[in-house]
C-alpha cells in the first residue's frame, strides 16, 4: 500500500473536508492556489508501508489571513478523516502527534498550521 496515495485518497473523498477545501489539496504546489489549500509532506521520504516500520506525515492548511477559525475546522476534518485503524492490507493505524502553532507563510501571504501524524505498517510475526 502507498500511503501517499491512501491520504488523499482519504482526504479528497471525505464529504466534509471537501466542503471546506474543495479539490485543493496537494503533494506539492508551485503557484499559489486559492485559499484555502492542504499540502501533504511526508518525512523521509518513504511512501510504502513495510512490516514493523511507521511513517511520519505533516499535513499543513494554508488560508487567508484572520481565518484561523476556519483553518482550526478543517484540521479537525482532517484528524477525523485519518487518525485511527487502517483496513487495507500491511497497515495498522494511524496516530494523531498533534497540531502546530499558529504560523505565517510571508512568501504565499497566508497564514498557517498543520497536522503530524505517523502511519504504522503492520508488525513482523513474532
Amino acid at each position: 500500500m502507498n500511503w501517499r496515495e491512501w491520504i488523499f485518497i482519504k482526504l479528497s473523498g471525505d464529504v466534509t473536508l471537501q466542503g471546506l477545501v474543495n479539490d485543493r489539496i496537494f503533494g506539492t504546489i508551485d503557484a499559489t492556489p486559492e485559499r484555502p489549500f492542504v499540502v501533504i509532506r511526508f518525512s523521509p521520504a518513504i511512501q510504502q508501508v513495510k512490516v514493523g516500520e511507521f511513517q511520519d506525515v505533516v499535513i499543513w492548511v494554508h488560508d487567508q489571513p484572520q481565518s484561523y477559525t476556519r483553518i482550526d475546522e478543517i484540521l479537525a476534518a482532517i484528524r477525523a478523516v485519518l487518525e485511527g485503524p487502517v483496513t487495507e492490507q500491511d497497515a495498522i493505524h494511524v496516530d494523531w502527534q498533534g497540531h502546530s502553532g499558529d504560523l505565517a507563510d510571508d512568501a504565499r501571504g497566508t497564514i498557517l498550521r498543520n497536522s503530524s501524524y505517523r502511519l504504522v505498517g503492520r508488525r513482523a510475526a513474532a
